[in-house]
């Protein structure tokens, strides 16, 4: 039977950006990461919410992203992200 985990959401957007910010992500990205992967986790999408942290992490670590995160605008004033540099 798997466990379940109550976590306070800041707590865990804060643990998700300092692991982020450990594997030396900035603080920026790691906050826009750290708020998507709470987000997921609010809408109930949890496939796409903190379980996605260890294999974030894991990519980082062998380079296999580099997790700068560009904010995109259009005309119509919405913001996009765009993340750069996955090999």
């Amino acid at each position: 039977m798997d466990s379940v985990w109550l976590v306070k959401a800041e707590d865990l957007r804060e643990y998700s950006a300092a692991v982020l910010q450990a594997l030396n992500v900035t603080q920026g990205a790691a906050e826009v990461i750290s708020g998507a992967l709470l987000d997921a986790e609010l809408r109930g999408l949890d496939t796409h919410g903190a379980v996605r942290l260890p294999p974030y992490a894991t990519l980082i670590k062998r380079g296999t992203i580099d997790p700068p995160i560009h904010r995109l605008s259009d005309d119509l004033g919405v913001s996009r992200l765009k993340r750069s540099g996955y090999a």
